[in-house]
């Protein structure tokens, strides 16, 4: 290997690693701040990230529970605009007053 190309390997491993650890500071960011929003908002009745089940009322948003079967446009249709209560489920209130698409 010659020492040009060795300082080219060396600078593209640099870079691809900058990016990469970048990337991650920014999802570990990204999902402090869900963290946060979920215990500000849906905890009180959707419990922690642990147990429940697909039949608990209202659902765990875990593995076990059933929220990762919906797409995302419907769970944040969900969110912001809520859901009458029907005889099986309790409603689900309305958060467009307190969230953003994006939160």
């Amino acid at each position: 290997m010659t020492p040009r190309f060795a300082a080219l390997v060396l600078a593209v491993a640099s870079a691809l690693t900058g990016c990469a650890v970048g990337d991650r500071a920014d999802e570990q960011e990204t999902l402090a701040e869900g963290a946060r929003l979920y215990e500000a908002n849906c905890m009180q009745c959707h419990g922690g990230s642990t147990g429940g089940s697909i039949e608990d009322i209202p659902p765990r948003h875990n593995a076990e529970g059933h929220t990762w079967h919906h797409a995302d446009c419907g769970l944040v249709a969900i969110v912001l605009e809520g859901m009458p209560q029907r005889a099986d489920l309790p409603e689900m209130p309305a958060f467009e007053d307190r969230l953003t698409e994006d939160d």
